[in-house]
C-alpha cells in the first residue's frame, strides 16, 4: 500500500485511475507535436533496466498517453526507440526509456535516463526507479 501511496503522492498515478482503471490511452499513437513538451534537463542519471517485454505491451508503450484533464499528470509517446515520460502540467521530461527490439519475441526496454532537477522531480535517487517501474507497468493495465 505504501507504494501506490507514492505513486499517488508523485502524481504517478492517480487515485480514480488505480481505483476504476479508466481508460486514458487513445486508439492512435500519440505524437509529441500533440503537447507542449520541453527537452530533458542536463542534469540526468542512467539507471540499467533490462526487462523483457512482450510484443503486446510494446504495442501499449507504443501508443502513449494523452491526458484528458487535469487529474492525468504524463504526458508520453514513443518516437525513435525511446519511450518519453513529460509532466503534463510542465512539459518536463522526467524519464526517456530506451527499448530494442529486436524481433517481436526479443524486445527489451535497455535503460531509463531520468531527469536530477529537483525542481522538476523531487525524488530520492533510490526510490526513482521503482517510481519508473510502477509508472511503466501502470501503462500495462489502463
Amino acid at each position: 500500500m505504501e507504494t501506490i501511496f507514492l505513486l499517488i503522492l508523485h502524481g504517478i498515478i492517480n487515485k480514480i485511475d488505480f481505483i476504476h482503471k479508466k481508460d486514458v490511452v487513445p486508439m492512435k499513437s500519440v505524437q509529441k507535436s500533440a503537447w507542449k513538451v520541453k527537452e530533458m534537463s542536463n542534469e540526468t542519471r542512467l539507471i540499467p533496466i533490462n526487462m523483457r517485454i512482450t510484443e503486446e505491451e510494446f504495442h501499449c508503450l507504443k501508443l502513449g498517453v494523452k491526458p484528458k484533464d487535469m487529474d492525468d499528470r504524463w504526458f508520453i509517446y514513443f518516437e525513435n526507440n525511446q519511450l518519453y515520460f513529460h509532466r503534463s502540467w510542465t512539459g518536463s521530461c522526467i524519464f526517456i526509456a530506451s527499448i530494442t527490439e529486436k524481433s517481436p519475441d526479443d524486445i527489451l526496454i535497455t535503460d531509463v535516463r531520468i531527469t536530477q532537477n529537483k525542481q522538476e522531480f523531487n525524488v530520492p535517487e533510490k526510490k526513482q526507479k521503482g517510481l519508473f517501474l510502477n509508472l511503466l507497468y501502470s501503462m500495462f493495465t489502463l
